[in-house]
């Protein structure tokens, strides 16, 4: 075989790799995320190097508890948005409308009890801070969640690099700033990203007006008696309700993960432990970004598709193995390197993040699969239900004990334990469900 010849087959090899819808999307969106996390390691190494440690442990904690705040807030409504505007048999006005609706009616109580009694750290104007992100990120959110839905994987992630990048800029023009500061402009930089999205959602929902159009004219002259008819499916209330109940529950699930440590951390050491631990992570994403691009892409592709579990897993540990060993390496001799010798010497944490940010990967797996190809039903709630209490309950436990016991390196430990008992529990039932409807089919 010459040059020529070789060259050829790697060209087809390489596209018949790229093939496949699911394939495809999940290639572009890893890349737009590729940037968005180095983006978050520059944003921490802007921070940790001009500002301090105890300043890179209050961004890693205010961006973690609001984060887990705009879930409640949210309940769902946008993934819920998401996934019925990718099954294409309901209006994108009337999904937007129940979404942006329910939004605004659980935004205000649960802000409420969450500035009258949800304890925080002593940090200035930390509460108003949080307002004004869950304000600016539940309009951006909204919005992407359309452009999502409609399958503009990479193109909806990419917004996140503008108020990303925005933010980074903030950091260096005004570094004489006081940080709290800094952190209400993380805001503004959101709402600017969100601003950018409306060219989309313009063409968008002047596409749909289109459709609309041309099925009205085409059912009007097959039944010119039949003129009240209205665009796409429609969609009862209560069902929009206990989908994106659904969807909260699987979110807070998987975001939980990623936030209680944090927490724990501050609550239980201090900032600077948090800046640490920031740092690590920051390395971490890196492998952690693949699951998140799951959820983007395979929770409403799983709403048209069946995914053969078995052989997609091996594929996905094939790569994900020997990933996960360059991160750690990368992880101890970058973070010193970057962030500065204060953080050096933290090979066994650097090791069980990243264990635990592989595990993430299996999780945001089988957890896309279970919430895209399955209706909500008794047993899909009582499932996620449990997976709640996994992620709320037992999770709060295990890193308030083990980081009390073991330090820093408690967090991950008790990330791991959880995340396999959450995987063992979606696979059952993942399982459960498919063979019910092979049961139901047969019948």
């Amino acid at each position: 075989m010459n040059v020529y010849d070789k060259v050829s087959d790697f060209i087809l090899k390489v596209k018949g790799f790229l093939s496949g819808e699911t394939k495809g999307h999940l290639i572009k969106t890893f890349l737009v995320y590729f940037f968005v996390s180095f983006f978050m390691v520059l944003t921490k190494i802007v921070i940790a190097r001009l500002y301090g440690q105890e300043e890179l442990g209050i961004y890693s904690y205010f961006f973690s508890v609001a984060s887990f705040l705009f879930l409640f807030t949210s309940f769902g409504f946008c993934e819920a948005l998401t996934k019925k505007l990718a099954a294409g048999k309901d209006s994108l006005f009337d999904l937007f409308k129940y979404s942006a609706l329910g939004m605004l009616v659980f935004t205000f109580p649960i802000f409420l009890l969450f500035y009258l009694f949800f304890p925080l750290a002593d940090v200035p104007y930390m509460r108003l801070s949080f307002f004004l992100f869950v304000g600016s990120y539940s309009i951006y959110y909204l919005f992407y969640s359309v452009i999502r839905g409609k399958k503009y994987f990479a193109e909806s992630s990419a917004y996140t690099l503008i108020w990303r990048g925005f933010f980074v800029l903030f950091l260096v023009i005004f570094v004489d700033l006081l940080f709290w500061k800094l952190l209400m402009m993380l805001s503004l930089g959101i709402f600017v990203a969100a601003l950018c999205m409306l060219p989309r959602l313009y063409l968008l929902v002047r596409e749909e007006k289109l459709v609309f159009e041309d099925a009205k004219k085409d059912l009007e002259k097959n039944n010119p008696k039949n003129r009240n008819i209205s665009g796409g499916g429609s969609i009862s209330s209560k069902e929009y309700l206990y989908l994106a109940f659904s969807l909260f529950l699987l979110q807070v699930g998987f975001y939980s993960l990623r936030t209680v440590d944090i927490y724990f951390i501050e609550l239980l050491l201090d900032f600077s432990y948090v800046g640490i631990y920031s740092a690590y992570a920051s390395i971490t994403n890196v492998l952690r970004l693949v699951a998140y691009v799951f959820p983007v892409v395979m929770l409403p592709m799983a709403a048209v598709s069946n995914y053969k579990i078995r052989k997609s897993v091996f594929r996905l540990l094939f790569v994900l193995v020997p990933f996960s060993l360059l991160i750690f390496v990368l992880s101890v001799v970058f973070v010193p390197l970057f962030y500065g010798m204060e953080y050096s010497g933290q090979w066994m944490l650097a090791f069980l993040m990243v264990v635990s940010a592989g595990l993430l990967v299996l999780y945001s797996y089988f957890s896309s699969i279970f919430a895209g190809e399955n209706k909500v039903s008794l047993f899909y709630m009582k499932l996620l239900g449990v997976d709640f209490v996994l992620s709320l309950g037992l999770n709060l436990l295990f890193n308030y004990l083990f980081i009390s016991y073991f330090g820093l390196i408690g967090a991950p430990v008790a990330t791991i334990l959880v995340i396999l008992l959450k995987i063992l529990l979606l696979c059952y039932g993942i399982l459960y469900l498919r063979r019910r409807k092979i049961a139901a089919v047969s019948l």
